[in-house]
């Protein structure tokens, strides 16, 4: 009896050289010979046969070097291997066979997946139809021929991460966008595309540049001729000077005497609360009563404490220190707003008013003219920020595109001719269905056509789950593995996912996704390499 390795190594030789599945006979004929004389003594001996000189013998070599490549392959000869080998069958340094071995002992990646599969292939027709009375031999070729050997996962899985990548960057860009940090939302397409509407609509709702530059030279020559005037009357620039800075001193005087105001009211209401609640009266001049009683009294023009009326009394020195505070604030202002009355007669006596009044004019229009400079300066700083988030954003969609298309274009597009399916229902494609928390909670005709994946990353194991095992409600897996139960159910498998690795072995409840896929027992069902599929 061959050995399996023997038997292995023949029905390679059979798919690479003819193209079918090894009758039973003839594999064992040449297992047996492999086994007793070696693997490198027979391949030559393989090859030469009136089955080759039929189908092949009027080829040129180089139709023969590409025919062994669609026979183990499924594809044409890359146009460097074709030279390669063809140069090396015309210099007769290798017979076809032994070319044919070294080829298929060098494969990689999709074309070694899709030799296996038709060795694979072969080998099944072999044990159910390798007999001589059942050996059909244009079914066999059929079998090898049509056996594409499936998706290569590895490329799959990458270029799935590169899809998941660019996602992800897409998800984090609008996250950033929002701009809430304390929110799980995130802005979405079309809100980055009407803020960049609306950034260019209030830009174009005010003057251009231009009209704003000349805007603001108005400004500045009404302002310089408003000096010009000003200069002409001899102390009247001094006069205005000390009118703006006596103005300005009042300002600051306004504001003090409010502050004081401010404090002296805190203070009455914290001195009133630690007393009782008493009702205190504090006079414009600063006298005051509380309760009634004379607290603060006038004696020689000067403010002070009745020490005999207040000798009880929480706060007396704080209230006062406020008190006297408010009096000095308001006096300051009263001698403040003095000084701008002088300062404006001073002005008119020099019959400045009307120069006084062009020149804040035209210091209002110039502030003015520089602020919608600066206004639209702003929105202009917006319309080019949110040009540059729909650009970003534009870019991120076609790394999406770019990621989407190599895995759902066709393979002579450079694509992998999978269909990214995002519904709740197989097609009759190649169907890849992705595993996030977004998924249906079901997915239907799961396998019934096509090559249909379901990608759920290596981070998973499997845990078969027996009929009637209730998983919200006993413990189940492994605390340290992150699980998939597999539990058949009613028209389908439900599958589990914990969203963390202890949940399964949880006795009071189960977090995580259960999506079912319909029509499928948990037999028929693999996961290998990430992926959920018809076994």
């Amino acid at each position: 009896m061959a050995t399996q390795a023997s038997e292995n190594f023949v029905q390679q030789l059979y798919v690479a050289y003819y193209g079918r599945p090894a009758e039973s006979e003839g594999l064992q004929y040449w297992a047996d010979r492999a086994d007793d004389e070696g693997q490198d003594a027979i391949i030559n001996a393989f090859g030469e046969s009136q089955e080759y000189q039929d189908n092949f013998g009027d080829l040129s070599n180089a139709n023969l070097v590409n025919n062994l490549y669609q026979q183990l392959f499924g594809r044409d000869a890359d146009p460097d291997g074709l030279a390669y080998y063809t140069g090396v069958l015309d210099a007769e340094e290798k017979s076809l066979a032994e070319i044919a071995v070294t080829i298929s002992n060098a494969a990689q990646g999709s074309d070694k997946q899709t030799f296996d599969a038709k060795v694979d292939a072969a080998a099944e027709y072999t044990a159910e139809y390798g007999a001589a009375e059942d050996y059909n031999l244009e079914a066999a070729k059929a079998v090898v021929a049509d056996t594409d050997g499936g998706v290569y996962q590895p490329t799959l899985t990458d270029a799935i991460a590169d899809l998941e990548s660019a996602e992800q960057a897409q998800a984090d860009f609008l996250a950033e966008v929002d701009g809430d940090d304390d929110s799980e939302t995130s802005a979405d397409e079309s809100e980055v595309e009407q803020a960049l509407t609306d950034a260019q609509d209030a830009l174009n709702g005010v003057f251009s540049q231009n009209q704003l530059n000349a805007n603001l030279a108005d400004a500045q020559d009404q302002l310089e001729d408003a000096n010009d005037a000003i200069a002409e009357t001899a102390g009247l620039r001094k006069a205005i000077a000390d009118y703006q800075a006596a103005q300005v001193a009042a300002g600051n005087a306004q504001e003090a005497a409010g502050d004081a105001d401010a404090e002296l009211s805190g203070a009455e209401t914290t001195f009133a609360a630690k007393n009782d609640g008493g009702t205190l009266v504090v006079n414009d001049d600063g006298t005051a009563t509380f309760n009634g009683n004379n607290i603060f009294v006038t004696e020689d023009g000067e403010l002070t404490v009745d020490e005999e009326a207040t000798a009880d009394l929480e706060d007396v020195d704080a209230l006062f220190a406020d008190v006297q505070a408010n009096l000095e604030a308001q006096e300051n202002l009263a001698e403040a707003n003095t000084a701008v009355t002088d300062a404006n007669n001073e002005v008119s006596d020099r019959n400045g008013q009307d120069e006084l009044t062009n020149l804040d004019v035209a210091k209002t229009a110039v502030s003015d003219a520089e602020t919608a400079l600066e206004e639209r300066a702003e929105l202009q700083t917006a319309v080019d920020e949110a040009q540059a988030n729909v650009d970003q954003l534009d870019s991120l969609n076609g790394d999406i595109d770019e990621a989407t298309a190599a895995i759902t274009d066709s393979e002579a597009d450079g694509g992998l001719g999978i269909s990214l399916n995002e519904t709740n229902t197989a097609t009759a494609e190649n169907d890849l269905f992705i595993f996030s928390e977004d998924n249906e909670t079901s997915i239907g005709s799961f396998g019934e056509a096509g090559e249909d994946l379901f990608y759920v990353g290596n981070d998973f194991t499997r845990v078969d789950l027996k009929d009637g095992v209730d998983l919200t409600a006993s413990a189940q897996g492994s605390a340290s593995a992150q699980e998939i139960f597999f539990q058949d159910v009613s028209g389908g498998v439900a599958l589990s996912f914990e969203s963390k690795a202890f949940q399964g072995s949880a006795t009071n409840s189960f977090e995580g996704d259960v999506i079912t896929l319909t029509g499928v027992t948990s037999d028929e069902l693999q996961l290998e390499n990430g992926y959920i599929s018809v076994a």
